[in-house]
């Protein structure tokens, strides 16, 4: 029996916070064992979350790191691992220094597409990702979506591979609800492009929605959202938890009366399996990568439009025969997305990363 291949994973994301990059690092990881890989982890920068057991930690300051990683200098990536692995896996802003084979993962490229919605920092932190990627001798997007905005951005479409996200395990949501009234929930970073001020906007014009409850970290676009909270009166019509523990979040998709997912740019979308695996109805933005995860189990709205979002949730509440068919069609949708599925496919490129 052959030994298993071993790669060096950058799991920086990880430790950095809850974000949809550390469940992707977490998951992919957490599968790969499965299909012949031995990830080897590392991380750097500061630790705001606690190092997984294993994981070897340069706690030099990030931005020292990929200062040195953009001038092709120390410290390289197979040497913080250690094991001697045979490749490496980039998941984070910029594919590190290494005499081995890169590989590495694009969530998206949002900020470089609607550079209006996103802070100059996200912007240039993007730019120096896209001018590095010819490190990588295979470039993994996480949708069909990514990859051509990817390859739109000078990468060669061969070098590209579609590995999709799986659904990640929210907790046990056997306990009873969180909000007793009905509610619409939002889940996502405080930030122009999730397009909250959509969702707020539709609630000020239609006084018989229900009340909002959002989830997620404040973010670039936190000051904007409150003000608009005051401004259009709603300050008893929505409510901000910020994070919440998996379990806790799971009753919260669970028990919604739909998901509200309002996005302007996407390159996923996890929120939206999430909801769509407890059978909880979706009204979205009809975007490419939000169309490619959602399929026909969700209500899509033109995205930005106001008047379409409010008319999309008006129906999620009023069709009964529409939630029946997305209550049935969203778990079917969300079972064909896999953890197991992106390791294999994971593991497929990393074997071809190594092909002479």
């Amino acid at each position: 029996m052959s030994e298993p291949l071993r790669v060096a994973v950058d799991a920086t994301p990880v430790v950095c916070g809850r974000t949809g990059i550390a469940a992707y690092v977490r998951e992919l990881v957490a599968a790969l064992p499965g299909h012949d890989v031995a990830p080897l982890l590392f991380s750097v920068g500061r630790a705001h979350q606690p190092v997984p057991a294993g994981c070897r930690h340069l706690p030099v300051p990030s931005r020292i790191v990929h200062r040195s990683w953009g001038l092709g200098g120390p410290p390289r990536a197979e040497l913080i691992a250690g094991g001697r692995p045979a490749l490496v896996h980039a998941t984070s802003l910029l594919p590190p220094t290494s005499r081995r084979p890169v590989v590495a993962t694009v969530q998206d490229l949002a900020a470089l597409e609607r550079p209006d919605l996103h802070p100059e920092r996200s912007v240039r932190q993007l730019r120096a990702l896209v001018a590095h990627l010819h490190r990588a001798v295979i470039v993994l997007a996480i949708s069909e979506a990514t990859a051509e905005v990817v390859a739109g951005h000078g990468v060669d479409r061969s070098r590209i591979v579609v590995t999709p996200l799986g659904l990640v395990g929210l907790g046990d949501a056997a306990l009873g609800r969180v909000v007793d009234a009905p509610y619409l929930l939002a889940v996502g970073e405080q930030m122009p492009r999730k397009g909250l001020d959509l969702v707020l906007e539709a609630l000020a014009a239609d006084p018989a929605l229900p009340d909002l409850v959002h989830v997620g970290p404040e973010a670039s676009g936190t000051a904007e959202l409150r003000a608009a909270v005051e401004r259009l009166g709603l300050g008893h019509r929505v409510r901000f938890l910020g994070f919440v523990p998996g379990a806790e979040l799971s009753r919260l998709v669970r028990d919604a009366d739909a998901l509200v997912y309002p996005s302007l740019a996407e390159g996923f979308g996890l929120p939206v399996l999430e909801a769509m695996a407890v059978g909880t109805p979706v009204v979205a933005s009809d975007l490419p990568a939000l169309r490619e995860v959602a399929g026909d189990a969700a209500v899509l709205v033109p995205a930005g439009d106001v008047g379409a979002l409010a008319t999309g949730i008006g129906q999620v509440l009023s069709d009964d025969a529409l939630r029946v068919r997305l209550r049935t069609a969203g778990p079917a949708r969300a079972a064909t997305f896999t953890w197991d599925r992106c390791a294999a496919l994971t593991a497929v490129a990393y074997n071809r990363a190594l092909e002479p």
